[in-house]
């Protein structure tokens, strides 16, 4: 399956690839869809799973123990929700659920990500202007959440940046800050094992500011892909 899309989301989990949501310019999509990462290296053909609760653009989406979750996203407005659904044997997602709780501010074109049983929620744009703050919550063995928290904010706030974590250490790089200027700055930050971060440090900038980047970290998140990675226009 092929259709026009934008401001989606892209997933890896379990041998499948997942476009969550997203927008034509014109409509936006409750559904996802799924393929099977093929032994190439590139998917196999797009079937369609189940609907989110709405259509929405501009959200998050992340992996974690079988389940997807999406975050924040804007659908006419901005969005506080937290979505998951079980990754079935199939590939296909199972009916999506709320979490239980909603974030601190509702936001779209933020990051979010999940390590050690936390699931958190980087920055973004609230009524389009950028913020540095990041949130986090427990990740319930059920999928539900507990609730939010605050913990330790970086330098300048953005939106459409990249997130990342590896090895104990929560990466944010790029993004457009308030003034509409791309950035090329990485800075990363301790993860404690109480789900906290400690303060965030510059590193190493990348070559050419941008926005609306990617960032991943295989080896860790996708280990039955550990050497590909894909873009995908669906």
């Amino acid at each position: 399956m092929r259709r026009e899309q934008r401001f989606h989301e892209t997933v890896a989990l379990n041998g499948y690839l997942y476009c969550v949501s997203g927008t034509n310019g014109v409509a936006r999509y409750a559904s996802t869809l799924h393929a099977p990462i093929m032994a190439g290296g590139g998917p196999g053909s797009w079937s369609t799973s189940a609907d989110l609760a709405a259509g929405i653009e501009s959200h998050a989406a992340i992996s974690w123990n079988g389940r997807i979750y999406t975050t924040g996203g804007y659908n006419g407005a901005d969005q506080a929700t937290v979505e998951f659904s079980n990754i079935e044997a199939d590939g296909t997602t199972g009916a999506w659920a709320s979490a239980g709780v909603t974030f601190a501010t509702a936001r779209a074109q933020h990051g979010t990500l999940a390590y050690n049983g936390y699931l958190y929620v980087l920055g973004g744009a609230i009524s389009g202007v950028p913020q540095n703050d990041v949130q986090y919550a427990p990740i319930n063995p059920n999928g539900t959440l507990g609730a939010f928290a605050a913990t330790s904010a970086f330098s300048t706030g953005r939106r459409l940046h990249a997130v990342a974590a590896y090895n104990g250490y929560m990466f944010v790089l790029g993004g457009i800050d308030g003034s509409g200027f791309q950035l090329s700055d990485v800075q990363f930050a301790a993860i404690n094992s109480n789900g906290t971060v400690g303060g965030w440090t510059g590193t190493t900038a990348f070559t050419t500011a941008r926005g609306g980047l990617g960032a991943t970290t295989p080896l860790l998140t996708y280990p039955d892909t550990p050497d590909r990675v894909c873009t995908i226009h669906c």
